[in-house]
């Protein structure tokens, strides 16, 4: 059973900025001025700099309200539940905008965007919690690291018991976001090689954000549960 989010009207982007045609960072390279934060240089275009995320947090609606839900489904005498959620890479802001300021003193011209990246793939980092999980469907194509991440998962039985627990105590689930990037290295004689490298970053999914949102949770009759709520309406069999 393969599960869709149904609300990705749009994708949000932390920066704008238009992509050239022929996007590539200089992968083995930090921009000058940028200490303590990756910041990827153009191969052509010595106005444009990538910025590299450092971790995954959940999206929100204009609202304020988490871009996440979790539906129990009935199979017979067992009960399951799919949870669907948008995540966004997260920028440490503070540093970012002190970085651009240094890099801003000496090129004014300077534009900033978020690195283009050829695929990328959610899953769920614990070992003991992949077990809890029937079916994921996290995986993406080509875009941009700053559009939103949409993961949908299935959760067993015994998944769906043990991850509402942590739900409801507050826990977080760790997702990892694998994300590839295609651009170029630099060699010893400023030759440019196109280059493909992968990388990693962590989110957390869950936490005291999703207990302030009980309509979020539903039972398989489409009522409202709560991650507080210890016996949840229209749920039976083996809760």
């Amino acid at each position: 059973m393969r599960l869709k989010l149904n609300s990705i009207a749009s994708l949000s982007f932390f920066l704008l900025g238009i992509l050239p045609a022929q996007a590539a960072p200089i992968l083995n390279l930090n921009a000058p001025s940028a200490e303590g934060v990756t910041v990827y240089p153009d191969h052509d275009d010595v106005n444009l700099f990538y910025l590299v995320p450092s971790s995954m947090r959940l999206a929100y609606e204009p609202n304020g309200t988490p871009r996440f839900s979790y539906q129990e489904i009935r199979y017979g005498w067992t009960t399951k539940a799919a949870v669907q959620s948008l995540m966004v890479p997260a920028y440490q802001t503070a540093d970012i905008d002190a970085v651009k300021a240094r890099i801003l003193v000496t090129n004014p011209s300077a534009k900033f965007t978020a690195l283009p990246f050829i695929g990328s793939n959610m899953s769920i980092g614990s070992n003991i919690l992949a077990k809890l999980v029937e079916t994921v469907d996290c995986a993406h194509k080509s875009g941009v690291i700053g559009q939103e991440q949409a993961c949908s998962f299935l959760l067993t039985s015994m998944g769906r018991k043990v991850m509402r627990k942590m739900f409801r105590e507050g826990l977080t689930i760790t997702l990892q976001l694998g994300y590839t990037v295609q651009g170029v290295i630099q060699d010893a004689k400023g030759d440019y090689v196109n280059q493909t490298l992968s990388f990693q970053m962590a989110g957390a999914l869950g936490g005291k954000e999703l207990a302030k949102f009980p309509e979020l949770f539903r039972d398989s009759s489409g009522h409202a549960i709560g991650v507080d709520d210890e016996s949840p309406h229209g749920v039976s069999g083996d809760w």
